[in-house]
């Protein structure tokens, strides 16, 4: 219901009401946008002896392979078409952070389940944002140098 009730609001508004989705759409992302920041700041301080407690374990590294394994998923399921491939793999590697916290809160107990997805999403941000700003500044299906990664 979290997710699929305004969801279903805003396709209703959208297809009923397209003027005022238009105006309302600027506003309610960056509602959306600093109610995130805000949840997963909260997450991270209201359980910071939780994130202490990760360094150390292997959980950072495991952040890595996940997000870099899913990021590499994506691009090679992403097609033929470099911009596809790498809209999906950057996609891949970030997933619905918000989705992954409902459920994590939502279906368990234990504090230290959101705050390893909010470490796996920082770790994923981390890493996949840096490697965003490479792919836009040499274009989609190249790497610094121009080598083209796609074999068309």
């Amino acid at each position: 219901m979290l997710l699929l009730l305004p969801l279903i609001v805003g396709l209703v508004v959208k297809a009923r009401a397209a003027s005022l989705a238009a105006r309302l759409r600027p506003l309610l992302e960056r509602v959306s946008s600093i109610a995130l920041l805000v949840m997963l700041v909260l997450i991270i301080a209201l359980n910071f002896q939780a994130v202490l407690r990760i360094f150390g374990t292997g959980a950072i590294a495991a952040a890595i392979l996940f997000a870099v394994l899913s990021a590499l998923a994506g691009w090679f399921l992403g097609g033929r078409d470099p911009a596809q491939r790498t809209v999906l793999g950057l996609g891949t590697g970030l997933r619905n952070i918000p989705a992954a916290l409902v459920v994590s809160v939502q279906n368990f107990k234990d504090p230290n389940v959101s705050v390893m997805v909010t470490v796996t999403t920082l770790t994923g941000i981390l890493i996949l944002l840096p490697a965003a700003r490479l792919i836009g500044k040499h274009g989609p299906g190249t790497l610094p140098g121009n080598k083209a990664l796609d074999n068309n």
